[in-house]
């Protein structure tokens, strides 16, 4: 693992897991040649939008922690067992954790500010990869694209991030009215051109005081394709 990364002229300390994004350290030559993408930019914000910037955020509806993971996350990593992901609110009950790391409670998660880093970092490789492989994410992308995507898998896991761009099918998030795998896409893609985000409206968390509320934008549309629509299916991953 390198001890640090460059993206658009910064180096910044390198997590311990780097995601194989287009303009780290990590790039190869199979890496698409796209924009460079600054993810730690990415996910400054997105530890802003969803937990406030705080490890121990709590939305009481089954996410936990500065990236808002939920069961579903959890039990794909590791950190839950099998099979509990079926109740949203299995974070919540200390049995259904394994002990992953030493973490056998979601207060014990909510403590992990490496765990939680390192988590955020594999669960977007995941997506990342997912994203190339269904075709969504492709060489031609500006890095104000690749956060949308990003954070419509983030939010819709990468089947409903495909919905999205290659269906014009939207997903609705299960725990808060309104908010939808669009509209988070058009909201990362106006807060990573502008560097800023905030606003409780699809989080249900908060924003921090003097920043950009975003939650007015309209749908992500990618080239070529027509707004989508919103059909009452839903597809929880992340909160």
């Amino acid at each position: 693992t390198p001890a640090s990364y460059s993206n658009e002229g910064k180096t910044r300390p390198a997590p311990s897991i780097i995601p194989n994004i287009p303009g780290s350290s990590k790039e190869t030559s199979k890496t698409p040649t796209i924009e460079k993408f600054d993810y730690m930019k990415y996910k400054e914000l997105v530890g802003i939008r969803e937990g406030g910037g705080k490890y121990d955020a709590d939305n009481k509806v089954g996410f936990i922690g500065k990236y808002q993971f939920g069961a579903q996350a959890l039990e794909t990593f590791g950190y839950l067992k099998a099979g509990t992901s079926t109740d949203r609110n299995a974070v919540y009950n200390p049995s259904n954790w394994t002990g992953k790391n030493g973490i056998n409670s979601a207060d014990d998660f909510k403590k992990a500010t490496d765990v939680q880093e390192n988590l955020m970092n594999a669960y977007t490789d995941m997506n990342l990869k997912g994203l190339q492989k269904s075709g969504v994410l492709t060489g031609e992308d500006s890095g104000s694209a690749v956060a949308a995507k990003l954070y419509a898998a983030h939010h819709g896991g990468v089947g409903g991030a495909s919905k999205f761009f290659k269906e014009n099918k939207d997903t609705a998030d299960f725990a808060f009215s309104g908010a939808s795998v669009g509209k988070s896409a058009a909201l990362m893609a106006t807060a990573y051109e502008t560097g800023q985000i905030g606003g409780a409206e699809y989080s249900g968390l908060g924003g921090s005081s003097g920043v950009v509320v975003a939650s007015k934008s309209a749908p992500y549309q990618a080239p070529g394709t027509q707004s989508a629509s919103s059909p009452n299916f839903k597809m929880p991953t992340l909160g």
